[in-house]
C-alpha cells in the first residue's frame, strides 16, 4: 500500500475512533429491554456506566495504536511485521490499519503459551 493511501486510511480510522471517544452518545447502548423494560434502574445505570468506561479504555487503546501506526508510516516501517519484517498484505492493512504483525505472528501473539512446551 502506498504511503498516501495508508495515511488516509489511518487518519480516517483515527477520526472515527476519536469521534466515538469524544461523543459517548455515538457509542452503542447497552440496554436489556426484556429484563428492564424502562431501562433506568440503578443497576442498569451502573452497568451502562461501566460499559461506557470500558469502551473509553478500548477506544484510548485504539487511538494509541493508530498513533503508533502513523509514527511507523513516518519512519518508513508501516506495513511490515514487527517480528519478521515481512510485508503485510494490503487486504490485512485495509481491515486492520494499525496492525503491527503479519497473520502468522498475530495469531502466535493471540495463542496462550503453555508452560513446558518446546521453543520457549
Amino acid at each position: 500500500m502506498d504511503a498516501e493511501r495508508a495515511r488516509q486510511l489511518l487518519e480516517e480510522e483515527r477520526a472515527a475512533v476519536q469521534r466515538l471517544r469524544d461523543e459517548p452518545e455515538a457509542q452503542p447502548e447497552l440496554q436489556d429491554r426484556e429484563l428492564n423494560p424502562l431501562g433506568a434502574d440503578a443497576g442498569s445505570e451502573l452497568l451502562e456506566q461501566e460499559f461506557r468506561e470500558s469502551m473509553a479504555v478500548m477506544l484510548d487503546d485504539d487511538l494509541r495504536e493508530l498513533d503508533a501506526a502513523l509514527r511507523r508510516l513516518d519512519e518508513g516501517t508501516y506495513g511490515r511485521c514487527e517480528r519478521c519484517g515481512v510485508v503485510i498484505p494490503d487486504q490485512r492493512l485495509m481491515a486492520l490499519p494499525a496492525t503491527r504483525y503479519c497473520v502468522t505472528h498475530a495469531s502466535q501473539r493471540e495463542t496462550p503459551r503453555r508452560s513446558g512446551s518446546r521453543g520457549e
